[in-house]
């Protein structure tokens, strides 16, 4: 949520689930479920919407391939701040969901971004690194993204934002 905006901004899979029914055994699950890519919208597994909380009027929406991972943190500067599986971590505008920066980091994205002060400045961390590539199905909906990348070491990412003057 952004008071700047009154808008509240949700990262989202774009995904359907299959469900296969199973005779159940007693035991376990009676179904066999998995993920699968929106038909209707091939190679796109990302997105983000913007939405205002007053009126409930769509604002904006920001697609792209890989699969945003954590929340997402917004400034009183009006950034928002999120990153995915792609390794990607971007600053979109509040306004208009537009892409305003972006780092590469070592790996994914393994939590939410945080925003703080110090001296004056402002800043924003975001942690990477660790974890196994192999529970995530999530990888399956991005066949251009290079799951089988070494994993970096976990890692805190912070990023000095600039002065407002």
């Amino acid at each position: 949520y952004s008071p700047l905006t009154n808008a509240v901004y949700q990262p989202l899979l774009n995904a359907w689930v299959e469900q296969t029914a199973l005779e159940w055994s007693g035991r376990g699950n009676a179904a066999i479920r998995r993920t699968i890519p929106s038909p209707d919208q091939l190679g796109i597994a990302g997105m983000v919407k913007g939405y205002n909380v007053s009126t409930g009027e769509f604002l904006w929406e920001y697609k792209q391939v890989a699969p945003w991972l954590g929340g997402l943190v917004t400034t009183g500067g009006g950034l928002l701040f999120g990153g995915d599986v792609n390794r990607r971590f971007r600053a979109l505008d509040q306004e208009t969901g537009e892409v305003l920066w972006q780092s590469i980091l070592n790996s994914r994205i393994t939590g939410g971004a945080i925003s703080y002060g110090a001296d004056g400045r402002q800043y924003i961390a975001v942690a990477a690194g660790g974890g196994s590539s192999g529970s995530y199905e999530r990888f399956d909906l991005t066949p251009g993204i290079d799951i089988e990348a070494p994993q970096g070491s976990n890692t805190i990412f912070v990023f000095a934002l600039p002065d407002s003057e």
